[in-house]
């Protein structure tokens, strides 16, 4: 007896030297990559094992969608046996970490063979084990496990989890470090691979789905010499995009030239396209050319082309044509080349339908047709521009603000943003420039008031999808403001509304609104 006692006193001494050793690793290793395999070494070397493994969570899934090992990775095994096949080991230990990311605790099976919770192991040939393992926590987040499997019974479980749980916990800090670099990584990597991100232009940063997808279909457009058509709202970037194609096309070494045909008077967009000749009209003193001329061999970018006048879209429809442009004044056409990128914030198939823009003109245009979402479709880029517009007015101002409180960043989500892009950088800045000279954060009452009403908030009840939508937002909106001017009084906010208490105290339970009485 205490031949036992001594050699298990031996054992937990050995143990606590084994921590004791990994602690002094992680204060001295040069680099996450030694504590790692150091902390998988100790947990072979502690609990006996067959084999170890560190797994880490990949980035962008959360805990609750862990069902198959494609979630997570090895980061470090060490197998002290040879005799098992590698791959036996590795699925199994997949296996396993999927079961600790799911359940979000512990593990303890002293032989997998008779545990109810594997039944699938027997058919895959590997249940000749028992394991133990723990979950790697980083605040409140589950981020990677730590497994160990031995093909013998473990006698003394409950002593190799808590050992297990120990190194989890000592090594957690570098795997969150590990993690949070991975995550840099691939958002360097993405921007990297987006031709916005790879020339910093302003107001486009994205991250969205729906910008990932054009942003992808930008790169696929962008080497060739095509005509493109830019469609998008007042504010989405339509210029900046023309930019980008320009810049990643084959006429990147020329000119680029930007011309917005509704900011013109129509009797000078003529001269301002085509150029003239002297003579031409009083004050033509000498010839002068126009824009098509002045990029010859480069990319002209006509901004709100819905604009152009009908006989224009005619003299404009021959340059794309017959690659010829007539200045004004002139008998004789000369000759052009130059890529024409046109954008729209009105849909041009719909003006072509109304008689105002000419069907043959916009087939010429519609080469490829790009459709720039807008600010209230991707919501979750919001952040991320305004986070970079805050730096660039930081420094504009020289202030010291480094970010948004929380309910300020939920006003500017909930928005609508009828100015897109254009009017979220405006309220970023009058916001930096009405914050207090000490702030560090960007309150809501800093926000311009048009976030801060309740009108401002909610988008438009006909841009909804559908009208059960926009019943419901209705709805919600109105009871909102009954409870507001009654000082909560739900029974005061059922009159008001024409319904009964009960009816009321439904629609606040369907809505889940809360009021104050």
């Amino acid at each position: 007896m205490a031949e036992t006692n001594t050699a298990g006193l031996q054992e937990n001494l050995a143990a606590l030297q084994a921590l004791n050793r990994l602690a002094q690793t992680i204060i001295a290793a040069p680099n996450v990559d030694t504590i790692l395999n150091k902390a998988v070494a100790t947990a072979t070397e502690i609990s006996g094992a067959a084999g170890a493994a560190l797994m880490l969570l990949n980035p962008g899934h959360a805990e609750t969608e862990v069902t198959s090992s494609g979630l997570f990775h090895t980061l470090v095994r060490h197998d002290a046996e040879q005799e098992h096949s590698d791959n036996t080991l590795r699925q199994l230990q997949r296996m396993l970490a999927g079961w600790i990311f799911k359940h979000r605790a512990p593990l303890l099976s002293p032989w997998l063979a008779e545990d109810d919770r594997f039944p699938g192991l027997a058919l895959l040939g590997s249940a000749a084990f028992s394991a133990a393992g723990a979950p790697i926590v980083s605040g409140d987040e589950i981020i990677g496990a730590l497994i160990a499997v031995k093909t013998e019974r473990l006698v003394a479980g409950e002593i190799v989890v808590t050992l297990l749980v120990q190194i989890a916990a000592l090594v957690a800090p570098a795997l969150s470090r590990l993690r949070r670099m991975q995550e840099l990584v691939e958002e360097n990597d993405y921007y990297k691979q987006t031709l916005l991100a790879q020339h910093g232009l302003p107001g486009v940063i994205a991250k969205s789905e729906a910008m990932r997808n054009f942003f992808a279909l930008v790169q696929r457009v962008a080497p060739n010499d095509a005509r493109v058509l830019i469609e998008g709202e007042s504010g989405t970037g339509k210029e900046l995009i023309a930019r980008v194609l320009h810049n990643h096309g084959p006429r990147r070494e020329k000119k680029f030239l930007a011309v917005d045909c509704g900011a013109i008077p129509d009797n000078l967009l003529e001269s301002e396209l085509f150029g003239y000749v002297k003579g031409a009209f009083t004050g033509a003193t000498q010839n002068r050319k126009g824009l098509l001329q002045e990029a010859d061999g480069g990319t002209l970018f006509l901004d709100e082309i819905n604009n152009l006048p009908p006989p224009l879209q005619a003299k404009l429809l021959r340059v794309l044509q017959e690659g010829e442009v007539r200045p004004l004044g002139s008998n004789t056409a000369q000759k052009v080349d130059v890529r024409v990128i046109a954008a729209s914030s009105q849909n041009l198939a719909e003006l072509v339908k109304l008689g105002s823009f000419r069907e043959d003109l916009f087939f010429r245009l519609k080469v490829i047709i790009l459709r720039l979402p807008p600010l209230r479709e991707r919501s979750g880029d919001v952040p991320l521009l305004a986070d970079h517009f805050l730096k660039k007015y930081v420094e504009v101002y020289r202030k010291s603000l480094a970010g948004f409180e929380p309910a300020a960043m939920q006003l500017m989500q909930k928005y609508h943003w009828p100015g897109n892009v254009r009017e979220l950088e405006h309220a970023v800045e009058q916001s930096v420039v009405l914050a207090l000279p000490q702030a560090q954060l960007i309150t809501a009452n800093d926000l311009p008031e048009e976030l801060r009403g309740s009108a401002g908030s909610a988008a438009p009840l006909e841009q909804m999808a559908n009208l059960p939508a926009a019943v419901e937002a209705l709805e919600i909106r109105m009871i909102k403001r009954a409870l507001a001017e009654t000082n909560g009084n739900k029974s005061q906010a059922a009159e008001k509304l024409g319904l009964s208490r009960r009816g009321f105290l439904n629609k606040l339970e369907r809505y889940q609104i809360e009021g104050e009485k």
